[in-house]
C-alpha cells in the first residue's frame, strides 16, 4: 500500500544518500565489515543541410599535426573504495560477488554503466542501521522513456533475481518512487527520481509537471539507486552469496554440473537455441538471454534444476552473445555459469571486421558522405552531411566530444564581421562558425588553424538501445580512424589502428 506519510522519511533518506560525493568503480576487493560513509555517485541538435563547404587551400602555416587524445580508459576499470568513519549497526553490505552481480543485472537491463560503492542504510521500519553496498546510475531522457519504463523494468529483473517486493516501503512523489525488496535476510532499497539536469531550468515555484513537459531529453536526468544490506543479526537466514565460479561455492549445497547449448539455423531466420544444464542442490533455475535486440533483457524463469529448454532468437544486439543460467538453493544460494552462443551481427562492422569479440554490441549501417573538417587550437571539427541530416561533431585534445545539428543554410550570414582573429589564425565560416559562435566554443576550442577542408567520410556506430551506451567510429581527412566511446555528445574519442 503507497503510504504518504513514509514518503517524507523514505525520500529524505534517498536524498541524503543521493548526495554524497565522490564515486567510486566496482572494487575487486570483497566489501568488508562496516565500512561506511563511503561516497558514492551524485545525483545533450537536429536539422538543415548544409552545402559542402568550399575547399580553400592551406595558409601559409605549416598545418599542425592531428590533435591526439588520451587513451580511453579500460572498461569497467576498478577504484576501491575509500573508508570513513565506522557506522555502528548489525546492518552489513552483501557479499561482493552478490552486489557484483546484482550490479551487472542492473547494467544489463538499463543499459548504463553502474557505479558500486558503501554507503550508510537505515531501515526506518524495523529502526536498524549500518552500512550497504549501493548500486548508482545516472542518465537523461535520451537513455530512458519516462520514469515508469524504468520502474516496470526493475521490478522485473529483481523478483528474476530471487527478490520479493515488501510493500511496507512502496512510496510515489512528483517524478520520484521509492520500494524494498527482501531475500532471506538482505534488504534493498531502491530509488528511482527524475529531474531537470540543472536547477536553473525549472522556476523555484514552477509544478514539477509544468517543467517536466517543457525540459527536452537532454535536459531530462534520471538517477537510479539501489541499496543492499544482510541483517547480521538474523543467523538463522544465511545471506544469499551468488558466485559465478560454481567450484568455489561448493559449501553452498548448490552447484551447476554442466550447462550447454546447440544453436541451429531457423528456416525463418534467427537461430534456434537448445539449452541443456545439469545442477546439484538447487530448487529453482533461470537463463538470461544476452542476445535480445529489445530495450531491456529477457528472462526465462522457473524452470526446473534439470532439463532442456529450446528457444527461437530472431536477431541479436550483440556478436556470439553471452547467456547465463543462476542456479539457487532453498536457502537463496546461489551460483551462476555463462556461455556463448555463435550467432554473427547481421551488418558487418566496417572498421573492426567480424572478429569483434563475444559480446560486443552490434554495429548499425554504415555511412559513407560529404564531410569536411577544420582544426583548432584545442581540438578539430568534423561535418558529416548525411548523418541525422547534417552533424557537426566537435572533438577537444583533452578527449572530450561534443555534437550539434548543422542548422546553417545558405543565404545566412557566414561569418560575423565583427569578430577579428589573432594574426594567422582564423574565425571557422558557415555551419562550423555558427555553432563556434553560439555555443561559445572559442574558450574551449579556440581559433581555427586553418581553413576547413572537404573530404568523402565514413562513419558507423553500434546499433545501442542506450545512447549513453554508444560506440561509433569514423574516418578523418587524413584516413586515419576515430573512434567515440559513449554518446557522441559527452563521450571520450581516440584515434586507433585500422584493422589489417
Amino acid at each position: 500500500m503507497k503510504t504518504q506519510k513514509l514518503l517524507p522519511q523514505v525520500m529524505g533518506l534517498t536524498i541524503v544518500v543521493l548526495s554524497l560525493t565522490g564515486c567510486s568503480r566496482v572494487s575487486t576487493e570483497p566489501i568488508a565489515t562496516p565500512t561506511p560513509n563511503l561516497p558514492t555517485a551524485t545525483a545533450v541538435p537536429p536539422t538543415a543541410t548544409l552545402p559542402p563547404p568550399t575547399a580553400t587551400s592551406l595558409p601559409p602555416t605549416p598545418t599542425p599535426a592531428p590533435p591526439t587524445a588520451p587513451p580511453l580508459p579500460p572498461t569497467g576499470t576498478a577504484v576501491p573504495p575509500t573508508t570513513t568513519a565506522k557506522t555502528r549497526g548489525s546492518l552489513q553490505p552483501l557479499h561482493f560477488e552478490t552486489c557484483r552481480a546484482l550490479a551487472d543485472a542492473l547494467e544489463q537491463t538499463l543499459g548504463i554503466e553502474m557505479i558500486l560503492a558503501e554507503a550508510p542504510f537505515e531501515d526506518i521500519l524495523r529502526e536498524q542501521s549500518g552500512t550497504g553496498c549501493q548500486i548508482t546510475a545516472g542518465g537523461t531522457g535520451l537513455d530512458f522513456e519516462n520514469l515508469g519504463v524504468i520502474d516496470h523494468a526493475l521490478r522485473e529483473m529483481l523478483p528474476a533475481q530471487g527478490w520479493q517486493e515488501d510493500i511496507s516501503f512502496a512510496a510515489d512523489g512528483p517524478g520520484s518512487m521509492f520500494a524494498g525488496f527482501r531475500r532471506a535476510n538482505q534488504l534493498c532499497l531502491l530509488a528511482v527520481s527524475s529531474g531537470p539536469a540543472e536547477e536553473q531550468l525549472c522556476a523555484n515555484d514552477e509544478p514539477f509537471a509544468t517543467c517536466w513537459q517543457n525540459l527536452t531529453p537532454r535536459q531530462q536526468r534520471y538517477t537510479i539507486t539501489l541499496n543492499c544490506v544482510q541483517d547480521t543479526s538474523s543467523p538463522t537466514e544465511p545471506a544469499a552469496s551468488l558466485n559465478t565460479n560454481p567450484e568455489a561455492n561448493a559449501n553452498s549445497g548448490v552447484s551447476i554440473n554442466s550447462f550447454t547449448a546447440e544453436v541451429t539455423d531457423n528456416v525463418n531466420g534467427g537461430k534456434i537455441v537448445a539449452f541443456h544444464w545439469d545442477t546439484s542442490g538447487a530448487t529453482s533455475v533461470r537463463i538470461f538471454n544476452g542476445a535480445t535486440f529489445t530495450r531491456f533483457g529477457t528472462w526465462w524463469t522457473d524452470l526446473p534444476p534439470d532439463g532442456t529448454l529450446v528457444a527461437e532468437i530472431t536477431d541479436t544486439m550483440r556478436q556470439n552473445p553471452r547467456m547465463d543460467l543462476f542456479a539457487t538453493d532453498a536457502q537463496g544460494n546461489e551460483v551462476s555459469q555463462g556461455i556463448s552462443i555463435e550467432m554473427p551481427c547481421e551488418i558487418e562492422d566496417l572498421f573492426r571486421g567480424n572478429n569483434i569479440p563475444p559480446g560486443t554490441i552490434c554495429p548499425a549501417v554504415a555511412l559513407e558522405t560529404v564531410a569536411a573538417e577544420q582544426r583548432f587550437e584545442n581540438g578539430f571539427m568534423i561535418w558529416l552531411q548525411d548523418l541525422d541530416g547534417g552533424t557537426i561533431l566537435v572533438f577537444y585534445n583533452e578527449g572530450r566530444t561534443d555534437s550539434f545539428a548543422d542548422t546553417w543554410q545558405a543565404g545566412q550570414p557566414e561569418s560575423d564581421p565583427n569578430i577579428t582573429p589573432p594574426g594567422g589564425l582564423y574565425q571557422p565560416m558557415r555551419g562550423f562558425g555558427k555553432v563556434w559562435r553560439e555555443n561559445n566554443l572559442r574558450d574551449s576550442l579556440g581559433w581555427a588553424v586553418e581553413e576547413e577542408q572537404n573530404f568523402y567520410g565514413k562513419w558507423q556506430r553500434d546499433n545501442s538501445p542506450s545512447p549513453a551506451a554508444d560506440h561509433a567510429c569514423l574516418v578523418n581527412r587524413d584516413l586515419q580512424l576515430i573512434c567515440i566511446a559513449g554518446p557522441i555528445s559527452g563521450g571520450r574519442w581516440e584515434f586507433r589502428q585500422t584493422p589489417d
